[in-house]
């Protein structure tokens, strides 16, 4: 079985004996992501183009910027990515309610005399 390799500065496919192979990435020209959180008709209008699908609660809308993919928009069910896109939305959230937090105490850090039981 092929290895692949892929880290922050690239990436090398060995084949099953260790000899290394080109491996080169492919296009993804992903233009947006959007998670579908309960079941959804789809409609999709770029240009000349039009697509109507259907997503599930949990899937994944994704489309192209570019013309030369047969399929602007697809719809993907991938639970590992549901996963991340959750597990982002959750740490998003937290950060809003620190920040709201942050500006909704009384006590802010824009002088050393605004608040003397600091």
């Amino acid at each position: 079985m092929n290895t692949l390799y892929i880290s922050r500065t690239g990436r090398i496919m060995l084949d099953e004996n260790n000899n290394p192979k080109p491996f080169d990435r492919s296009r993804s020209a992903i233009d947006d992501v959007f998670f579908v959180k309960e079941d959804t008709k789809i409609v999709f209008e770029r240009g000349e183009y039009k697509a109507e699908l259907e997503a599930k609660a949990g899937d994944i809308v994704v489309t192209f910027y570019e013309e030369q993919f047969p399929n602007r928009v697809i719809v993907v069910n991938n639970e590992q990515w549901k996963e991340n896109l959750e597990a982002y939305e959750v740490w998003e959230q937290e950060q809003n309610l620190k920040w709201a937090e942050k500006k909704s105490d009384p006590c802010c850090d824009c002088c050393e005399n605004c608040c003397k039981s600091c």
